[in-house]
């Protein structure tokens, strides 16, 4: 249920006669806070002190270690082009660590994959400096991306942070609107497995405090990926394109990217189908003709039963059907690390799927050394070369 102030953009297109063009999604959420409790949609992680005043959101309560945070839990997200716009004063400046940060909070249990930005206001060395920040290995620990100092703050300005993500570049826009001064700091990565840090994966938006006491106006989400389009493709870091030397050379770009149509990727390293069950709204409110999904691997390497794996998939699968999409199954890539062939031969009994196995497959069930980037898990470029040939040969339609 949503809360009063509260307005979901969704659009969700119902009418399956005919394709209706593809158009801007715009705006998904945003909260002006104008009522009396947070309500169902959000989760109070770390026991801030949270403190509705009717008009307004009063956060204070931190800690340095980024585990006190408040999360909008009605939407997920792992759209590569999104702005998440937070308004706040920095009503207080009588510490050293005193500050607020916002980003997406990963949705998976294995791997912290969350990125956030920080703007410091205290009265310490860090005062008037955003930092970008990605998740290193355990729960709310982050690796320092890039920084940006000198924005003048006192207690009480009126401050905005757009955060925006584009492909793989992290951009933060820190504006003091009481005084009319800027800085932008953006940290473009990389898709080598090896780094400590990751693009977000699947996960939802959310803000906490390190310290001080910061009064929020408004917030909101928006992207201009396009909805009405035909092809999505769902997977996990293998879709994302870990370890491809460029994005263009990731197997969903060396498919699509010669299609006159629109389409998108929607994976993340470390996504498995739990994860992507967190995010089939914006799946749907995409509203693609066809979803590639090229998912299970993740849920094979983290050892979740298969019962649960296979529950999920068919609820994603069942889901997106019953909305009109049509699902494109891949059975997953050959890993030496973890035997694919249970996972496989499930897919392969429930749904018409495209043997993505075989071709990168060596003489038993690992991957080929030729199409390996190192791990025996992540493809070089020439194994997302074959995955996406696999794909055209049987699937030629989602083009």
């Amino acid at each position: 249920m949503l809360g009063l102030g509260l307005r979901i953009g969704l659009g969700i297109n119902k009418s399956f006669s005919s394709r209706p063009a593809p158009v801007e999604i715009g705006e998904i959420f945003s909260d002006d806070f104008e009522r009396g409790s947070l309500g169902a949609n959000y989760t109070e992680v770390g026991r801030p002190t949270v403190l509705m005043d009717g008009s307004n959101l009063v956060l204070s309560g931190g800690a340095a270690n980024y585990d006190k945070y408040v999360r909008y839990d009605a939407w997920a997200t792992c759209l590569e082009d999104w702005v998440l716009t937070i308004n706040f004063q920095a009503t207080t400046q009588t510490s050293a660590a005193e500050g607020l940060f916002v980003g997406v909070k990963t949705a998976s249990a294995y791997g912290n994959r969350s990125v956030i930005a920080l703007f410091a206001h205290g009265s310490g060395a860090s005062k008037g400096k955003t930092t970008l920040l990605s998740g290193s290995s355990a729960p709310n620990t982050f690796a320092v991306d890039a920084q940006r100092s000198g924005l003048a703050i006192l207690a009480g300005d009126e401050i905005r942070m757009t955060v925006t993500r584009n492909g793989l570049t992290l951009t933060c826009l820190t504006e003091n609107i009481t005084q009319g001064v800027s800085k932008t700091v953006n940290h473009t990565f990389d898709l080598n497995y090896s780094s400590p840090r990751y693009m977000p994966n699947t996960g939802f938006p959310y803000f906490g405090t390190i310290g001080g006491t910061q009064t929020i106006r408004d917030w909101s989400f928006s992207t201009t990926q396009k909805k009405n389009i035909k092809t999505v493709v769902v997977a996990d870091s293998l879709g994302h394109g870990v370890s491809a030397s460029n994005l263009d050379n990731r197997w969903a770009n060396e498919l699509l990217d010669g299609s006159s149509n629109e389409w998108a990727v929607n994976s993340g390293g470390g996504d498995y189908t739990g994860s992507v069950l967190n995010k089939i709204d914006e799946l749907i409110l995409l509203n693609p003709e066809y979803v590639i999904m090229q998912l299970g691997g993740n849920d094979v390497r983290f050892g979740i039963p298969q019962v649960i794996a296979e529950s999920n998939y068919t609820s994603i699968v069942n889901q997106l059907e019953a909305t009109g999409i049509t699902v494109i199954h891949c059975l997953a890539g050959a890993d030496s690390n973890d035997n694919m062939t249970n996972w496989n031969n499930w897919l392969s009994l429930n749904y018409t799927t495209i043997d993505c196995f075989t071709p990168l497959k060596d003489g038993g069930t690992g991957l080929n050394a030729a199409y390996d980037a190192g791990d025996g898990t992540h493809w070089n470029d020439a194994g997302h070369d074959v995955n996406a040939a696999t794909i055209l040969a049987a699937a030629p339609q989602v083009v």
